[in-house]
């Protein structure tokens, strides 16, 4: 019963935040923001293309993945959706204001947490990796993704389709 409550009171406030959003558009940046689309998409300094992703309203993302992710990050700010032919992923400004996020599958279950970093600062052996694969690979950043376990693969693109790569830079086949 207490769960049908919060649930009924954070719908209710949801609604106020998304009405107030829509009617005054000039909402700094810094404010939490329910409604991550406040600015065009187009002109969102912080799109991420992550798996063909596109950016959703909160309200578009199923209840469980929304649920799951507001109860582990609940001090979350500026929080965009973007969906992705897999589920959906969760970004917001981390600690040094790069963008990060969390992965989730279509039916709400955490597949990891992602970072996009510039290509420039991966360690060393993971870039001679890459280019021993992809001797003209020139990613201006890749996404680092690590597993619920700890695990971390990289993500980039090439040549119009997704690549990943190990922890230490070594090829995988099928990036997600």
């Amino acid at each position: 019963m207490k769960k049908l409550l919060l649930c009924a009171v954070f719908a209710t406030t949801l609604k106020v935040v998304v009405a107030q959003n829509n009617q005054d558009q000039t909402v700094p940046a810094t404010t939490h923001q329910t409604n991550p689309q406040q600015t065009n998409p187009s002109q969102n300094t912080n799109n991420w293309d992550l798996y063909g992703g596109s950016l959703v309203e909160p309200a578009k993302v199923p209840q469980s993945t929304s649920s799951a992710f507001s109860s582990k990050y609940a001090d979350q700010r500026d929080v965009r959706w973007y969906s992705y032919p897999k589920g959906y992923i969760a970004t917001y400004p981390g600690e040094d204001k790069s963008y990060q996020g969390v992965i989730y599958n279509n039916d709400g279950k955490m597949l990891g947490t992602v970072k996009r970093i510039n290509t420039s600062t991966l360690p060393p052996d993971v870039i001679s990796n890459i280019k021993k694969k992809y001797p003209d690979y020139n990613g201006e950043y890749v996404y680092t993704i690590t597993s619920p376990e700890g695990k971390k693969t990289f993500v980039g693109r090439q040549d119009g389709e997704w690549i990943q790569f190990n922890e230490t830079g070594v090829y995988m086949d099928k990036a997600k």
